[in-house]
């Protein structure tokens, strides 16, 4: 199930307000990540979502969602998990 990739702390968001997130996606070698991304950021571009950008050393993409973009994105087969983008305090 797609929810199942999704972090619980969007899961439990209520309302259409965007929430920063970071999707990202399965591994593969650094020379294929731009065409590893091409498909979330044209699914994103078609969605109406922007300034959506990818990380070339995480193959990942951060980008901007509503839980309901969220669930969306996350029936894709390329992604492997998405996060909430939060800043986190480590010790």
């Amino acid at each position: 199930m797609s929810a199942d990739k999704v972090d619980p702390a969007i899961l439990r968001l209520e309302g259409d307000r965007g929430v920063p997130v970071v999707i990202e996606l399965h591994p593969v070698p650094v020379e294929q990540v731009s065409a590893s991304q091409a498909g979330v950021l044209e699914h994103l571009d078609r969605s109406g979502v922007s300034g959506a950008r990818g990380l070339t050393l995480a193959n990942a993409v951060l980008a901007t969602l509503s839980r309901d973009q969220v669930l969306d994105v996350a029936a894709r087969p390329d992604v492997r998990k998405i996060l909430l983008n939060e800043p986190q305090q480590v010790l």
